[in-house]
């Protein structure tokens, strides 16, 4: 059990990151209601609950960022079939951005520990922080059309979902592993 005067003590500990996790998720429903995550549709059968999962670790913002930045450097084209068709206008900066929204979605879980006593961190959060980059990487692996398709153009298919599930499930496994871990 947290020392009582630790700035976290259990209970408000992992209330807070069930609060965070719920908003996340809420955010997430709301863009995907809105159509701004894409289309949707994973590229292969049941990655679905998959991307669902991972993008509740993902933080919302860099959903967002993510939805509103793919449209300035793809162009998406419907043909006769009604397949769509997205096509990468600009992979460099699309490269740049991905690797940015890696490094934010640790950015962000750093400064969700800043509040008005100040800076707090424990010995876990330095893995935990680990997950919402992982998390985001896995997401953009399992979704069609996403900034993954800049950073390893070579990597598409069944090899890419396969990929992308087995690193979910490891991450699923990491992160409930460290969930429960209360500040020292």
């Amino acid at each position: 059990m947290a020392d009582p005067a630790s700035p976290l003590r259990e209970e408000e500990y992992r209330g807070r990151a069930k609060e965070a996790s719920r908003l996340m998720s809420i955010a997430y429903g709301a863009l995907t209601r809105a159509g701004a995550l894409g289309n949707g549709t994973p590229p292969h059968p049941g990655v679905k609950g998959y991307v669902e999962v991972v993008a509740a670790l993902v933080p919302a913002e860099i959903l967002a960022l993510h939805a509103a930045i793919l449209p300035l450097v793809t162009t998406t084209v419907t043909g006769a079939d009604q397949k769509t068709v997205t096509t990468i206008t600009d992979a460099v900066l699309l490269q740049r951005v991905f690797w940015l929204l890696v490094i934010l979605s640790a950015v962000f879980f750093i400064v969700g520990h800043v509040g008005a006593g100040g800076f707090h961190l424990v010995p876990w959060d330095g893995i935990r922080m680990l997950i919402p980059p992982a998390a985001f990487v896995i997401w953009t692996m399992l979704q069609k059309a996403t900034a993954f398709d800049a950073v390893r153009p070579d990597l598409a298919g069944p090899e890419r979902a396969a990929y992308g599930m087995i690193a979910a499930a490891v991450l699923f496994a990491i992160a409930t592993a460290i969930a429960y871990k209360v500040p020292d």
